[in-house]
């Protein structure tokens, strides 16, 4: 072989390979630091979408103080994920959950988030823990602006290292056979190139710039020529070859671009599909844990609404039976002198009467059939109204270690209500604060506006809106859990029977709040018990107190009042009262018996019972008595609530609406002004 035609080859097969390994050097370098920061640049755009995806979602719990179900969702996190541990630290630095066994320098990561981050931004850092590069993550959870609690999530690079070092044998790998197919080539190409080389470059080259109708000269017969030959039969086969390529290419682009449309829409149904069933199932959740609050919240109604059905049907009777004890004294001690010795013993059955009176009235209200007008009052005047009252005297020295503060809001809103029953229910829970503590304690009674801007989750639901509040908290052992879903039962009671309470008080507070269109929150613990009254709120300024009337300055000048009322003594003892105040009174024991009266005669003026039994009911017998008599003046009174009946009476014109047991002052004044119309 001549020594020109080696160093030819040598230096071909030399130069191919130094090029292919400068190729091959290249593309390891730019593809290793490529691969490199893509990874990273993947992993922590993995770990961040994973943290703020785990802070979503561990927020809920940790409101909740749900550490088992944050716990649970963090190892199915570690076992599904290259994440290597999860924590969780509270704005103290205590580690509130972590999957970890090593002890964790909460410190030291509060003050690298504290650096880095600010107020409120997720950040991250690269750390070596035991011999291993660790990408750390920290995330805050706020409440109101204010960090409660960290989540951080470490994630481990070993997945990263191993992908690279994967890539990186490949391209050796890859590099050694390109080498090997270099180094063939140039000695196989080294052998087939003569000098008569340069007409095949020449006609390579015209090939190249496309010119596909170039052909070599055929100059001779020999290796040559058939090369030549061979070349320009290549050159033939070469333009048809791409002819069909073109073809097959527009072919093949056309089919692509067919099938990413068809991908593309694939991909957006199956999205669109896995949004909807994912929106299912949370609607199907969300549903299902409404239906079960709204079961236990409608069985607690029913609960309650029987008890109270119970509780009015008693209180109804009682009624009845009270009558004579809180009516008749005032007919006596309006006939007994000063000095008289029957005084004291009538006036202290008529305040019997009156204590009675005021458990029946606890009765009606947990029946929610108290007759009582609502007006706009201010809870700060019933606070300090109580605070002054002998009941809060009793209470305070039954229990002189415990001390009573209050915090009264100045500008409080006030509400339209029965400062009676707010009254009564403000002393019920007085009381049953200072009995919950044992030895020394303290008791907050507290008024506040309060604006709910999203419904509220508490033991009722507080609906959006504004609100006055009224809350009593104490520092007692607090109400356990099973007495918690009792305590507004009427009679339900841990105290001594006939001793400390009845067992009506809270089931009063109930039908206070429920009677008011209000809500009720318990906070419970071990520190003690917080009830919060929900009243809504109102612009409409107070009415002016009523002053007291003197009786001698309501009689009457012999005008005729019917009484209709189907019991007897109740007929009786109001026919006495309006006697003894100068009317001449008559009566009937049914609504039927009343009108066909009234079809023979007239009267001044009809005091009527509402609930009549068996018979028309007060509503309907004046509804037949304007068609006798239109214009007829009335009063309308009974035990229970001012039912939608009474309204409908009260637009046919009906006049004011008493309460039972009616005493003489409100009876003497309602048919002064009633008359007066």
């Amino acid at each position: 072989m001549p020594v020109s035609r080696f160093n030819i080859r040598l230096k071909l097969i030399l130069l191919l390979s130094l090029l292919v390994l400068s190729i091959i050097f290249i593309s390891t370098f730019v593809s290793y630091f490529r691969d490199h920061q893509n990874l990273q640049a993947e992993i922590q755009k993995y770990g961040t979408a994973v943290t703020e995806t785990f802070t979503q979602m561990a927020a809920t719990y940790i409101f909740e103080m749900d550490f088992v179900t944050v716990l649970e969702n963090a190892e199915r996190l570690i076992d599904s994920s290259d994440v290597q541990s999860v924590t969780i630290i509270d704005g103290n630095g205590r580690v509130w959950i972590s999957t970890q066994k090593n002890e964790l320098n909460a410190a030291a990561i509060r003050s690298f988030w504290e650096e880095t981050a600010g107020h409120g931004g997720l950040t991250h850092r690269k750390i070596q823990k035991d011999g291993e590069e660790i990408l750390e993550f920290v995330n805050p959870v706020t409440v109101l602006g204010k960090v409660s609690h960290l989540v951080i999530i470490e994630i481990s690079l070993k997945s990263m290292r191993t992908q690279l070092s994967a890539r990186i044998q490949n391209i050796l790998v890859l590099s050694f056979v390109l080498t090997g197919i270099a180094v063939i080539l140039a000695i196989v190409f080294s052998r087939l190139l003569t000098d008569p080389i340069k007409k095949l470059v020449s006609g390579t080259n015209e090939i190249a710039q496309g010119h596909w109708d170039y052909r070599i000269k055929v100059g001779s017969r020999d290796e040559i020529g058939e090369l030549s030959k061979s070349f320009n039969l290549m050159a033939d086969n070469l333009q048809e070859e791409l002819s069909k390529r073109k073809r097959a290419q527009e072919a093949l682009q056309h089919h692509r671009d067919q099938l990413e449309v068809l991908v593309t829409e694939r991909t957006a149904k199956l999205e669109k599909a896995n949004q909807e069933m994912a929106q299912e199932i949370k609607d199907r959740k969300q549903a299902q844990k409404a239906l079960r609050e709204s079961e236990e919240k409608l069985a607690r109604a029913e609960k309650m609404n029987a008890l109270g059905l119970l509780a009015g049907g008693v209180a109804h009777d009682l009624n009845n039976v009270l009558s004579g004890i809180v009516s008749y004294p005032d007919l006596l001690l309006r006939d007994l002198p000063t000095d008289s010795p029957f005084r004291k013993p009538i006036t202290t059955m008529q305040a019997s009467g009156l204590r009675a009176a005021a458990i029946v009235q606890d009765l009606l209200t947990v029946a929610r059939g108290v007759a009582t007008a609502k007006m706009p009052i201010q809870l700060n005047d019933i606070l300090k109204e109580y605070l002054d009252s002998p009941e809060f005297e009793k209470h305070a020295m039954y229990h002189p270690a415990t001390t009573i503060y209050t915090e009264i809001d100045p500008d409080l809103l006030n509400i339209i209500g029965s400062g009676v029953h707010i009254r009564k229910a403000l002393m019920n829970l007085v009381s049953n604060a200072l009995e919950a503590i044992e030895g020394r304690g303290h008791v907050t009674i507290a008024t506040m506006n309060c604006t709910v801007d999203r419904p509220i989750r508490g033991y009722d639901d507080v609906a959006i809106g504004d609100y006055a509040v009224l809350s009593v908290s104490d520092n007692g052992p607090g109400i356990s859990a099973t007495d918690l879903q009792r305590i507004f039962e009427p009679f339900y009671t841990k105290k001594i029977m006939g001793r400390s309470g009845t067992g009506l008080g809270l089931a009063v507070v109930w039908n206070v709040v429920q009677d008011h269109k209000g809500y009720i929150d318990i906070d419970s613990g071990e520190h003690g018990t917080t009830f919060k009254l929900y009243f809504p709120g109102t612009r409409e300024k107070r009415a002016r107190n009523r002053q007291t009337v003197n009786v001698d300055d309501c009689l009457g000048n012999g005008e005729t009042i019917l009484v209709v009322d189907d019991v007897d003594n109740q007929r009786e003892i109001s026919c006495e009262m309006l006697d003894s105040l100068g009317y001449k009174t008559r009566a009937q024991a049914s609504g039927e018996e009343a009108v066909e009266y009234l079809k023979e005669h007239s009267v001044d003026l009809i005091l009527l019972d509402m609930i009549m039994d068996p018979g028309i009911n007060g509503r309907e017998t004046y509804e037949r008595i304007v068609k006798l008599h239109p214009n007829q003046k009335a009063i309308i009174f009974s035990g229970f609530a001012e039912t939608d009946e009474v309204r409908a009476a009260q637009k046919l014109g009906a006049g004011q609406f008493l309460k039972k047991p009616v005493i003489l002052e409100k009876l003497a004044v309602a048919v002064k002004e009633e008359l007066a119309k």
